[in-house]
Protein backbone atom coordinates (compact mmCIF):
# COMPACT_ATOMS: atom_id res chain seq x y z
CA UNK A 1 0.00 0.00 0.00
CA UNK A 2 1.76 3.40 -1.44
CA UNK A 3 0.37 6.39 0.70
CA UNK A 4 -0.08 8.49 -2.24
CA UNK A 5 -2.04 6.32 -4.22
CA UNK A 6 -5.51 6.40 -1.96
CA UNK A 7 -8.29 7.63 -3.89
CA UNK A 8 -8.08 11.36 -2.42
CA UNK A 9 -5.00 12.90 -0.56
CA UNK A 10 -4.52 16.06 1.70
CA UNK A 11 -1.79 18.24 3.26
CA UNK A 12 -1.82 20.32 6.22
CA UNK A 13 0.88 22.56 6.44
CA UNK A 14 1.36 24.67 9.79
CA UNK A 15 4.31 26.83 10.50
CA UNK A 16 5.55 25.90 13.65
CA UNK A 17 8.70 27.93 13.72
CA UNK A 18 10.39 30.41 11.67
CA UNK A 19 11.85 27.09 9.66
CA UNK A 20 9.93 24.52 10.93
CA UNK A 21 6.65 23.34 9.47
CA UNK A 22 4.08 20.22 10.37
CA UNK A 23 3.14 18.33 7.82
CA UNK A 24 0.18 16.29 7.89
CA UNK A 25 -0.82 13.93 4.92
CA UNK A 26 -3.95 12.39 4.27
CA UNK A 27 -5.20 9.71 1.97
CA UNK A 28 -8.57 7.88 1.50
CA UNK A 29 -8.65 4.76 0.26
CA UNK A 30 -11.38 2.68 -1.75
CA UNK A 31 -12.87 0.91 1.26
CA UNK A 32 -13.07 4.92 3.19
CA UNK A 33 -10.72 3.86 5.59
CA UNK A 34 -8.01 6.98 6.09
CA UNK A 35 -4.62 7.08 6.84
CA UNK A 36 -2.41 9.85 8.22
CA UNK A 37 1.20 10.33 7.93
CA UNK A 38 2.20 12.94 10.46
CA UNK A 39 5.88 14.82 10.03
CA UNK A 40 7.63 18.23 9.76
CA UNK A 41 9.75 20.16 7.94
CA UNK A 42 12.97 22.17 8.01
CA UNK A 43 13.15 24.60 6.01
CA UNK A 44 15.72 26.79 4.20
CA UNK A 45 16.91 29.64 5.54
CA UNK A 46 18.83 31.14 2.55
CA UNK A 47 16.51 32.14 0.23
CA UNK A 48 16.72 28.86 -1.91
CA UNK A 49 13.24 26.71 -1.83
CA UNK A 50 13.91 23.87 -0.24
CA UNK A 51 13.23 21.61 3.08
CA UNK A 52 14.18 18.44 4.52
CA UNK A 53 11.05 16.91 5.01
CA UNK A 54 10.71 13.35 8.30
CA UNK A 55 8.10 11.44 8.19
CA UNK A 56 9.43 8.85 10.53
CA UNK A 57 12.37 8.80 13.25
CA UNK A 58 13.75 4.98 12.35
CA UNK A 59 14.61 6.15 9.08
CA UNK A 60 15.77 10.22 9.10
CA UNK A 61 16.53 12.24 5.98
CA UNK A 62 19.74 14.72 6.63
CA UNK A 63 19.63 16.36 3.52
CA UNK A 64 17.20 18.25 1.28
CA UNK A 65 14.40 15.97 0.10
CA UNK A 66 11.68 18.60 -0.88
CA UNK A 67 12.00 21.31 -3.55
CA UNK A 68 9.61 23.68 -4.47
CA UNK A 69 9.93 24.19 -8.44
CA UNK A 70 7.17 26.28 -9.66
CA UNK A 71 4.36 28.28 -7.15
CA UNK A 72 2.29 31.12 -8.22
CA UNK A 73 2.24 32.09 -4.45
CA UNK A 74 -1.72 32.01 -4.41
CA UNK A 75 -2.74 28.98 -6.15
CA UNK A 76 -0.65 25.82 -6.61
CA UNK A 77 2.99 24.50 -6.19
CA UNK A 78 4.69 21.71 -7.71
CA UNK A 79 7.41 20.16 -5.61
CA UNK A 80 10.01 17.66 -6.45
CA UNK A 81 11.49 14.96 -3.82
CA UNK A 82 14.45 12.69 -4.31
CA UNK A 83 15.30 10.88 -1.17
CA UNK A 84 18.06 7.79 -0.81
CA UNK A 85 16.90 5.92 2.45
CA UNK A 86 19.40 3.76 4.35
CA UNK A 87 22.56 4.99 2.90
CA UNK A 88 21.46 4.69 -0.73
CA UNK A 89 20.17 1.22 -0.44
CA UNK A 90 17.08 2.49 -1.58
CA UNK A 91 16.34 5.59 -3.97
CA UNK A 92 12.74 7.23 -4.11
CA UNK A 93 11.56 10.11 -6.39
CA UNK A 94 8.07 11.85 -6.19
CA UNK A 95 6.56 15.08 -7.88
CA UNK A 96 3.40 17.12 -6.31
CA UNK A 97 0.94 19.05 -7.84
CA UNK A 98 -0.57 20.97 -5.01
CA UNK A 99 -2.99 23.06 -5.61
CA UNK A 100 -5.06 25.13 -2.55
CA UNK A 101 -8.54 24.69 -4.48
CA UNK A 102 -10.32 21.01 -5.15
CA UNK A 103 -11.10 22.23 -8.86
CA UNK A 104 -8.23 24.29 -9.81
CA UNK A 105 -9.40 26.84 -12.47
CA UNK A 106 -9.04 26.26 -16.38
CA UNK A 107 -5.90 28.78 -16.05
CA UNK A 108 -4.67 27.45 -13.23
CA UNK A 109 -4.60 24.26 -15.13
CA UNK A 110 -2.85 25.63 -17.62
CA UNK A 111 0.11 27.55 -15.67
CA UNK A 112 0.53 23.91 -14.00
CA UNK A 113 0.77 21.76 -17.08
CA UNK A 114 3.17 24.61 -18.49
CA UNK A 115 5.02 24.16 -15.26
CA UNK A 116 5.24 20.64 -15.20
CA UNK A 117 6.78 19.88 -18.28
CA UNK A 118 9.30 21.93 -17.44
CA UNK A 119 10.95 20.30 -14.47
CA UNK A 120 14.17 18.03 -14.90
CA UNK A 121 14.44 20.17 -17.85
Amino acid sequence: KVFESGNCGTATYAQVSSDTVSVVNRAVWDDGSIDIANGEAQCSKDGYAYCIVNFSWWAPIYGPNYWVTSTDYTNYSIVYSCTDYFYGLFHTEFMWVLTRATAPASGVITNIESAVSTVGN
